[in-house]
């Protein structure tokens, strides 16, 4: 996360309360490793020497650096023996205010002590500024949040949004606001997904009814998604999942292969009923007729998943999660359509011939429409299946062909690690040539952000960091410009 300060202190002082007050309050928020603090003006003691009064009294600038390094330190004082316990002394000696540093003495001459006041002034005053923030044009400081290694991103980020909030109600003359923040990718990704797997749940039953045209029989396979995603759900939990794009994608992606089994189950039960054979008589044959069949193609879809199980590195890593899950809902599924499916069909299956009377209501009218429908769909196929019989050579050096043609067309496709995604966030890093200073910099920043402001109707907030090299021996100052778009419904244009 990146949070911008904002406040009408002074720079020196603003730095100094966000370094003494602030940054520990975000230091020890649960899971939060490194709070970093950027811009501002960071205070420093100078100690400007004369040369004339140095040189007149035969000193060096050596014998004032080691008055001030034999001065300012604590130093322990041995061990002091109070009844039964042993109590550390120290004797402290750092410096608490500029007086105390003006009258270090550096050495003795004649008698006299030669003090810091007497060749040098010292000032309060603050570092050399080699870092620079703006927030929306405006000077200010930025703070980076990194979370600790395996901390789950969403947790510490809301821990430290609530930590944000005391500190803006504590603090009135700051305020903290959240810049970025990747937690808000995680949660809309999730949301994407798992709205995507309610969807995709909600169309299949909607096609299974368009096909079955019958209530009673999309029902129950319905309920073969709800109960394997929920045993899932079991199974991630014990087994220290997340709700994550991993294992959200797989149960999207098994969730059209949930109710397989369930329907290869009915349509046999249904059949057998249509054939005059009671409601429980049908269930007990339509299942076992199928039993073995549909145990042998969930097994032949687990065996493409469950060995990614195995796989180590970057791969496993991605896609473990998702072999489990979709292996366990497809076993899930399976269990159901062997048990509760048959059940279900015994106690609620009802079969209704279609029916093509004046009096029927407009229900049964679009149940006899539908089946004259599917009814011409499937005699179209015995022909188009029947020419295929009768062509043999033709339909198998055609698929050939088409395979072939499929193993060309691999070398067309690109290759890369992940997709593209749209986070509403556009990261600009400048470069500029060794030895170029601070100003230099600045100055091509500001005029980056000038045309941002210009082309970049969509933009929400844009924070810049102006600085990172150009020290003695480094190579020249760089600078970053981070720009927040809309969310991707808002904006016509992708963030690439």
């Amino acid at each position: 996360m990146f949070i911008s300060v904002s406040s009408n202190m002074n720079p020196l002082e603003l730095r100094q309360l966000v370094e003494d007050q602030v940054k520990y309050r975000m230091e020890r928020v649960a899971g939060v490793a490194a709070v970093n603090v950027y811009g501002g003006l960071k205070r420093e003691i100078h100690i400007d020497l004369h040369a004339a009064q140095i040189k007149a009294l035969g000193l060096s600038p050596d014998h004032i650096i080691a008055a001030l390094q034999n001065e300012n330190q604590n130093i322990p004082a041995g061990l002091y023996d109070k009844g039964n316990l042993e109590v550390l002394i120290r004797t402290q000696g750092e410096y608490r205010s500029l007086d105390e540093i003006r009258n270090t003495v550096i050495t003795l001459r004649q008698g006299s002590p030669i003090q810091i006041k007497d060749v040098a002034d010292v000032v309060d005053s603050w570092e050399e500024v080699r870092d620079l923030n703006r927030v929306n044009g405006k000077p200010g400081l930025r703070m980076s949040i990194n979370k600790q290694s395996g901390a789950n991103t969403v947790e510490v980020a809301e821990a430290t949004r609530q930590e944000i909030e005391a500190i803006n109600r504590d603090f009135p003359q700051i305020q903290l606001i959240p810049q970025f923040d990747s937690s808000v990718y995680i949660k809309q990704s999730i949301s994407n997904v798992g709205s995507s797997t309610i969807f995709g749940g909600i169309l299949a039953v909607i096609i299974l009814f368009l096909f079955l045209r019958n209530l009673s029989s999309t029902a129950i396979i319905a309920t073969a998604i709800p109960i394997s995603i929920i045993a899932t759900f079991g199974l991630m939990y014990f087994g220290g999942f997340t709700l994550n794009i991993i294992t959200f994608g797989g149960l999207a992606l098994g969730i059209g292969m949930l109710v397989d089994n369930a329907i290869v189950v009915l349509e046999n039960t249904f059949r057998h009923r249509e054939s005059g054979l009671t409601p429980i008589d049908s269930a007990v044959v339509g299942a076992s007729e199928v039993g073995s069949a549909i145990v042998s193609s969930t097994l032949t879809t687990i065996v493409v998943f469950f060995p990614v199980v195995f796989i180590r590195g970057m791969s496993g890593i991605m896609f473990q999660q998702m072999a489990y899950v979709v292996t366990f809902s497809l076993l899930c599924s399976l269990l159901v359509a062997l048990t509760l499916v048959p059940m279900l069909s015994s106690r609620f299956l009802h079969y209704r011939p279609a029916r093509h009377e004046k009096d029927e209501n407009t229900l049964q009218k679009i149940y006899a429409t539908s089946e004259a429908v599917f009814a011409k769909v499937e005699n179209r196929y015995a022909q188009l299946l029947q020419k295929a019989l009768r062509k043999r050579k033709q339909v198998v050096l055609l698929t050939a062909l088409l395979f072939i043609g499929s193993i060309i067309l691999i070398r067309f496709i690109g290759v890369e690690l992940m997709p593209k995604t749209d986070e509403s966030e556009v990261r600009l890093d400048i470069e500029t040539a060794v030895g170029s200073q601070l100003e230099v910099v600045d100055q091509a920043t500001l005029a980056i952000e000038e045309v941002v402001r210009q082309q970049v109707p969509e933009l929400v907030m844009m924070s810049s960091r102006i600085g990172g090299g150009g020290y003695s021996g480094g190579g020249g100052h760089t600078s970053e410009v981070r720009l927040t778009l809309v969310p991707i419904g808002e904006r016509k244009r992708s963030s690439e």
